[in-house]
């Protein structure tokens, strides 16, 4: 075998192993930065973040506790970090919002966090969970927030938009756009 065929299986069995792995592929949506800053912090997820779960007595989807970056670390100023989880059900054309986030809807979730100072981020709680009262097809988005002396400093809203992003169980399974959800 000649040195360019070795390199060309090579290059081949490396594509073949990095196209095994799914990318995470959600979408930022909207993002604002209060000035002087230019853009909001980051947020890191695992590998398909968005759990979903049914049997024939419940229904759940659950968010993995995403990591989100300070906006001033190492600055020695205070934040918070704030995530709102939205859950969006399909009605065959649009999606449409399941409940508004506050404490008193199944559908949606807030946890929030102060980003201690002089660090680079903090874990959200392991919170991020939602009870579903119907199957059906869903999708979830999460706006996270930045808080500091001024108030809000920045936002950014990622969509879970692809199956790639959900990992089914129980009954539940992966659909276009999203997790379905018997």
């Amino acid at each position: 075998m000649s040195r360019e065929s070795r390199f060309a299986a090579l290059v081949i069995a490396g594509l073949a192993f990095v196209g095994t792995t799914p990318a995470l592929a959600s979408t930022v949506t909207a993002s604002w930065a209060a000035p002087p800053m230019v853009s909001p912090g980051n947020v890191a997820f695992q590998q398909r973040p968005v759990n979903g779960f049914s049997n024939s007595a419940q229904r759940y989807l659950y968010v993995s506790p995403p990591y989100v970056y300070s906006m001033f670390a190492l600055l020695g100023i205070p934040e918070a970090a704030v995530a709102d989880m939205q859950v969006w059900r399909s009605n065959g054309t649009s999606w449409v919002k399941s409940g508004p986030i506050d404490s008193t809807c199944a559908c949606s979730k807030r946890v929030q966090s102060a980003i201690p100072t002089n660090a680079y981020g903090v874990g959200l709680p392991n919170q991020l969970f939602v009870w579903l009262p119907y199957g059906g097809l869903y999708t979830v988005t999460v706006t996270f927030h930045w808080w500091s002396y001024g108030g809000l400093q920045g936002y950014k809203t990622v969509w879970f938009n692809s199956a790639s992003d959900y990992l089914p169980s129980g009954s539940s399974y992966l659909a276009q756009g999203g997790i379905y959800i018997p």
